[in-house]
């Protein structure tokens, strides 16, 4: 037998499916398909072992048979089987879409593999264009089908399109940029002995091109997942994050530099211990990378020129900001980074700045024949309807209406409700089949069949085994197999309350359930999650005590939360700072004792960050009161130098010779932050008066919102564009540099150049605005 069979059966010793797969693998007589199968079982995560049938795993097997006899003969075996042959890319659901796939597109293949690529980058382009959706991945067979994903579906799409046709792929993210509150992922394609990198669903009539060349040259981090082989590119390999390989791919694309980071307690040199190295991003520590020191206490890696923050928690937070600019090697003593309590710190943070490094000129490219396929899950939803279960239906996501199952439905439809709580909770809490962002799957009758009570759900999790791997497993998943990480532990708890007719919810990390008086934190379980074991022996924690509670009050305005603000605590399971849930952000909130990150920032337009973190340490029974702080920029620092995009430059009917000023913003009635801005602009009579306003809408303007209206009878100049669709305003936002998902997208323009641009939530905007057009009138810019 193959050596995957073997090490596949050591690493299933203990799994209670073992006996299944093997048998499974061991009923074939195909050698070669016998050994795709040990592979993919050897490498695959724990949730897709409890999650997806065999049939779907054969899928993917018999398709590398195939093509390893065909296309992919002369390709490197390492190659074939991490980049052509395995099943999961990302966070998506896995179906069986290689053959859907390759009977797709395989008449378009040719003899040129170059020519293949651009050929199959056209067929993503026809059929799938980018919409901004939430954050759970679609498997890419629904991606087709609706026709639209985010960045991350289409990039997944894309890659599962070039490997069904036997082309090594591999999806490419950084998780986030420095110079703006936002991230992307695009696809490389191994093509005559190397990697090339294209736009997902973006074609181009040349490969290594991209809307995002100029932003990937600022990046800190560029990176892909890999959970096969690592042998020919352990050099590269970030670590082992989540049962998985990161590999660092940033000198491809940025300007970089080797560092070299040393930790210490006081004499005591820290091996061996799991940190983060974090940006900044939507007012939040988030990881770019997840490290870990060696037996020196020493972690290297090359990385973007910029400043970054290490994260790491040792029965106390710890935030320790370094700049990458001036040096290589790093000697931190955690004991000289003590977190003061209750007291602001502030730092300017500089980003890598612009570069043409990776610009190059191309030949222009064709329409790619984009046509909006109709809505993919019209019968589920008319059987849902004619079932009696509009109100259901009506508060499923957009997302979640494209790929639910009727099954799905009925299963959740039928759900008692023991404490006889109101229409609404009844709905959201208890008939409601989303808990989190999970792939949604038929559990609430089996449950309901198995759980009669609370203490039946915690004495069940007491013998469930956690890994750090990252996919969720469902809910099913968690019960057969008893082995999960601790996100799906407690999706599971929801469904399973639910199933008992008892109100449950998910916030902030922690279990809320229902229990006849209003929602309180399942306390009891929490404490049973965190004494259970790791499966992965480094992991391993000791039992901890049950938390108390305590009032936090924040004064200020609050709107801003998730972009100029945000609280975060840091969740032993995920080893990082997680941001409370903004459903929970109220200026009196009751949270459970601990410390808490409040970080403050103000993005300038050059992508720099004035930023200020208060470390609160709250106390079971205490009170603590906050008040948001941020640090304040020169107004000149504020200045940016950007162009409009020439089809909004057309759009709006500017001249390129124009110098005249203007104040353009991409808006969305009824929601915040768009109204934040029409107030802030409402009370600057004197500018409305002598500025031109251009007011822009995804869709139609419906003259619904008071704000938005108010702001336009007391401006002297405006226009109004509608319809303008997705792709304008990612094309507005990427050209100036910020986040083009989060409305409003505000623009200062001196003819077609951007003197000031931001999107969300920005702290006294208005007065900002007023400032530098008295700047640029007076010609001091």
């Amino acid at each position: 037998m193959c050596e995957y069979f073997i090490e596949m059966e050591d690493r299933l010793k203990n799994h209670p499916f073992a006996d299944s797969i093997k048998n499974f693998i061991l009923g074939f007589e195909d050698k070669e398909l016998k050994k795709y199968l040990s592979f993919l079982y050897l490498h695959m995560p724990y949730a897709d072992i409890a999650n997806v049938d065999k049939k779907i795993i054969l899928d993917y097997a018999r398709a590398g048979v195939n093509l390893r006899n065909a296309r992919c003969k002369e390709l490197d075996e390492d190659i074939f089987l991490n980049y052509v042959l395995f099943h999961r890319i990302g966070s998506e659901k896995i179906v069986a879409n290689r053959t859907y796939f390759y009977e797709l597109v395989k008449d378009l293949l040719g003899d040129s593999e170059k020519e293949n690529v651009i050929k199959l980058n056209y067929f993503c382009g026809k059929n799938v264009t980018y919409r901004t959706t939430d954050i759970r991945t679609l498997d890419p067979i629904t991606v087709y089908n609706s026709s639209f994903g985010r960045c991350g579906e289409e990039s997944i799409f894309g890659v599962s399109v070039f490997r069904a046709a036997g082309i090594p792929a591999r999806q490419i993210y950084v998780p986030l940029w420095a110079h703006c509150d936002d991230n992307h992922a695009w696809v490389e394609v191994y093509v005559d002995n190397d990697w090339h990198y294209l736009g997902a669903c973006e074609p181009e009539e040349i490969l290594d091109k991209g809307w995002f060349d100029d932003a990937s040259a600022r990046a800190m981090i560029v990176k892909n997942i890999l959970y096969g082989n690592i042998k020919k590119e352990a050099k590269d390999c970030l670590g082992f994050n989540a049962g998985l390989h990161e590999i660092n791919q940033t000198k491809r694309y940025a300007d970089t530099k080797h560092i070299k980071i040393y930790l210490y307690d006081g004499d005591k040199i820290l091996s061996n211990i799991d940190f983060n190295i974090c940006l900044m991003n939507f007012a939040l520590f988030s990881p770019i990378i997840k490290a870990k020191t060696d037996m020196e206490g020493a972690y290297e890696t090359d990385i973007g020129i910029g400043n970054v923050f290490l994260s790491l928690y040792r029965e106390k937070n710890y935030i320790i900001p370094l700049d990458l600019k001036d040096n290589d090697v790093f000697y931190v003593d955690i004991r000289d980074f003590e977190p003061e309590y209750n007291k602001y710190k502030e730092f300017f943070i500089n980003v890598p700045q612009a570069s043409n490094r990776n610009r190059k000129k191309a030949p222009v490219k064709k329409d790619s024949g984009y046509k909006i396929k109709d809505f993919p899950n019209e019968e589920v939803r008319a059987l849902a309807i004619a079932e009696g279960m509009s109100s259901l239906w009506e508060i499923l996501s957009e997302k979640d209406k494209r790929d639910i199952s009727i099954d799905v439905l009925r299963d959740c439809y039928r759900a008692e409700n023991i404490h006889c709580v109101n229409d609404d909770i009844y709905l959201n809490y208890i008939k409601n089949p989303r808990v989190y962002f999970e792939h949604l799957e038929v559990c609430r009758d089996l449950f309901k069949s198995k759980f009669s009570d609370v203490n039946e759900i915690l004495d069940f999790v007491k013998d469930i085994r956690l890994t750090r791997e990252k996919p969720v497993t469902g809910s099913t998943g968690v019960y057969y197999t008893k082995i999960s990480n601790a996100l799906s532990v407690k999706i599971f708890v929801v469904n399973v309350l639910r199933a008992m007719g008892i109100a449950s919810k998910l916030v902030n990390a922690d279990v809320y359930l229902y229990d006849g008086k209003g929602f309180r934190i399942f306390t009891e379980l929490s404490k049973i999650l965190d004494g259970l074991k790791y499966i992965d022996s480094y992991c391993i924690r000791e039992e901890t005590d049950t938390k108390g509670m305590a009032n936090l009050c924040i004064k200020g305005d609050l709107s801003g939360f998730g972009e100029s603000f945000s609280i975060s605590k840091f969740d032993i399971f995920e080893n990082n700072l997680i941001s409370l849930d903004k459903s929970s952000i109220k200026e009196s909130m009751e949270l459970p004792e601990g410390e808490y990150v409040l970080a403050t920032q103000n993005r300038l337009p050059n992508g720099n960050i004035c930023a200020k973190y208060n470390i609160l340490n709250l106390k079971a029974d205490s009170k603590i009161e906050v008040e948001l702080e941020y640090m304040h920029a020169d107004i000149k620092d504020m200045l940016s130098n950007y162009t409009l995009p020439k089809d909004l430059q057309e759009k709006l009917g500017i001249l390129e010779n124009s110098e005249d000023i203007s104040l353009t913003i991409w808006l969305k009635e009824e929601e915040e932050p768009s109204q934040h801005i029409a107030n802030d602009l409402i009370l600057k009579d004197e500018l409305l008066k002598d500025i031109k306003l251009n007011l822009l809408f995804t869709n139609e303007f419906e003259r619904k919102d008071s704000a938005i209206n108010e702001l336009l009878e007391k401006s002297k100049s405006n226009d109004i564009y509608t319809n303008l669709g997705e792709i304008l305003q990612e094309a507005f936002g990427r050209s100036t540099f910020v986040n083009h998902e989060t409305l409003p997208i505000v623009a200062l323009c001196k003819g077609v150049k951007v003197v000031y641009a931001f999107s969300g939530y920005q702290v006294g905007s208005g007065n900002i605005i007023e400032k530098i057009i008295n700047i640029l009138r007076s010609g001091n810019e």
